[in-house]
C-alpha cells in the first residue's frame, strides 16, 4: 500500500488512491475520497481493508452525497454518529465490531442517485 498514488474522478468525487501516508482504509471530505490502497485495482482491492471493494466504494460515495446535503454539518454529524455507535458497542458503522458494516449514510441518499 502507499505505492503508485493515483488520482481519479469518478463516483461523485475526486479519488486519491494509494495514499502514501496510510491511515484508515478511506476517508471522505466533501467530494474528495482518500484511500489507503486502491479499491478500483482488482490486483489489490480485496483484502483486510475491503472484503467487498464495491461496498466500500458505494459507502464512500454515499458520504459524498451526505456532504452535499449537510454542508458544514456533515463532519460533525458523522463523527457524533460514529462515536454514539461505538459507545453502544456497535462499531463505528453500526454493524458491531465484527458484524457487517452497514452504511448509516444511506438514510440521506437521495432516490435515483
Amino acid at each position: 500500500m502507499g505505492k503508485n498514488p493515483r488520482i481519479r474522478v469518478r463516483d461523485n468525487a475526486i479519488q486519491f488512491t494509494n495514499n502514501p501516508v496510510g491511515g484508515v482504509s478511506a476517508i471522505t471530505l466533501g467530494n474528495t475520497v482518500i484511500w489507503n490502497g486502491d479499491p478500483y485495482d482488482p490486483k489489490n482491492s480485496k483484502g483486510p481493508l475491503w472484503p467487498d471493494p464495491q461496498n466500500a466504494i458505494e459507502h464512500e460515495k454515499q458520504h459524498t452525497y451526505q456532504g452535499e446535503q449537510l454542508g458544514p454539518f456533515y463532519l460533525p454529524s458523522n463523527v457524533l454518529g460514529g462515536l454514539n455507535s461505538v459507545v453502544r458497542g456497535k462499531g463505528w458503522h453500526g454493524g458491531g465490531a465484527t458484524g457487517t458494516r452497514r452504511a448509516r449514510c444511506r438514510i440521506l441518499h437521495a432516490p435515483g442517485r
